[in-house]
């Protein structure tokens, strides 16, 4: 499984999840299951206009750090047992005038939203940043 199948698997998995709970599970085949949670406010502390669903911190690729710093990255590692997507994972070094967050070298996670009122079976956009590109 590629890095891009396996974003794509994150994506599909969030999107379909059973809707109307606080800590919905995803199980993502090949590489493992996920608990999320709920928010009511962005990682900068301002509130948002009604509850999300959120799953956070999850890995997309395997983390280039040490040895590995300077080569390609695969797919995440898989588990066994339920990992809780419940908090934001670190972001990638850069100012911390600009970001002043958790930042680490082990930062290729993402963040998948859902509103909380839209029934599980409805189709919703998809919205992916893909930071780095100028």
């Amino acid at each position: 499984m590629g890095v891009f199948n396996t974003v794509q698997q994150l994506i599909i998995a969030v999107a379909i999840c059973a809707g109307g709970q606080a800590y919905a599970e995803v199980t993502l085949p090949g590489y493992g299951r996920f608990t999320g949670t709920t928010i009511q406010e962005t990682i900068s502390g301002k509130p948002l206009p009604a509850t999300v669903h959120a799953w956070l911190g999850i890995d997309y690729a395997s983390q280039p750090v040490g040895d590995a710093r300077f080569t390609a990255v695969g797919p995440p590692a898989p588990f066994e047992g339920v990992k809780e997507a419940a908090q934001y994972g670190a972001s990638c070094v850069q100012d911390p005038k600009i970001w002043p967050l958790d930042q680490k070298e082990a930062c290729l996670n993402m963040n998948v939203y859902r509103p909380e009122t839209v029934p599980a079976n409805a189709k919703l956009p998809v919205l992916v940043w893909i930071y780095g590109v100028s």
